[in-house]
């Protein structure tokens, strides 16, 4: 455990703690309930394996430290996240009590990897974002979340199959789960489109028979699968106009399905009232 003084304080606390969050333990050798409290401190960063850093200052020796961070008696531990202090406690508590008060500081795991992974999805670094995602699941198989992410970012890589196997454990979820609906919707759409013969001939099809909700709608999972949102919608809003009961209401669950994927609210409040108003 590092000992903390006047002149690597910046480095070792404030500068650390930018990266994981840094519990810093006023003590003295004189003080019975700090040689308590400490081995609690050691066994909670060993078990938080690299998630929290623990450093020590003696009090005796750094007072005017003590002074600047408000310490009036000891064992006193200051919490710094973000290169401030931002929690502290005094006296020797229980370890269950350590435990929960670091609880809202330290990231879960997988935690780092998932922020990382939705980062790179909405920058369309969709490599990256499956990466990491496959770490989160590393920790967690049972991630729910993460799984349909990362089977959403194979999908954007056109990975088809690995995605359609790191789906298949959420299946049954995606009955009674809308988020989880859209991925596999999404995931059949862009199938679809991969053996589609292309936005032109898709188009002539249509405009050749303008009644056949299979043109339209195979056009309809061609635009989905690009991300051409408002377009896949126009068309799937003719069908479930037309007829509802067409591939078990399929146009409309499409339609669902997009409102839960597109990133675009105020498109998605737009077509909720499109599909309405041509509904009811």
């Amino acid at each position: 455990m590092i000992e903390i003084t006047r002149q690597n304080f910046n480095v070792e606390v404030v500068a650390a703690s930018q990266r994981i969050p840094v519990l810093v333990d006023f003590w003295a050798p004189w003080c019975a309930p700090c040689r308590a409290l400490t081995p609690v401190l050691e066994r909670i960063e060993h078990d938080l394996a690299g998630q929290i850093a623990l450093v020590k200052v003696n009090s005796d020796h750094n007072p005017e430290l003590a002074a600047a961070l408000g310490v009036r008696g000891i064992p006193h531990v200051v919490l710094f996240k973000d290169g401030r202090p931002v929690d502290n406690f005094a006296g020797a508590l229980p370890e269950a009590q350590i435990r929960a008060f670091l609880a809202r500081y330290v990231d879960k795991p997988g935690e780092r990897q998932l922020g990382a992974a939705r980062e790179a999805m909405q920058e369309k670094r969709y490599t990256v974002a499956a990466e990491a995602l496959s770490e989160v699941l590393a920790i967690n198989p049972a991630n729910r979340e993460a799984r349909a992410e990362y089977a959403m970012a194979l999908i954007r890589m056109g990975r088809l199959e690995q995605a359609r196997t790191a789906f298949e454990p959420l299946t049954a979820a995606a009955r009674s789960d809308l988020r989880l609906a859209a991925t596999a919707r999404l995931l059949d759409a862009t199938q679809a489109a991969v053996s589609a013969a292309g936005e032109e001939p898709l188009r002539s099809a249509v405009a050749e028979a303008p009644q056949d909700n299979d043109r339209r709608l195979a056009l309809a999972k061609w635009l989905m699968a690009r991300s051409r949102w408002a377009e896949a919608m126009d068309e799937l809003l003719v069908i479930a106009g037309r007829d509802r009961k067409f591939g078990d209401d399929i146009a409309r669950r499409n339609i669902l399905a997009i409102f839960e994927i597109c990133p675009h609210a105020a498109l998605v409040s737009a077509y909720r009232r499109k599909l309405s108003a041509s509904l009811y």
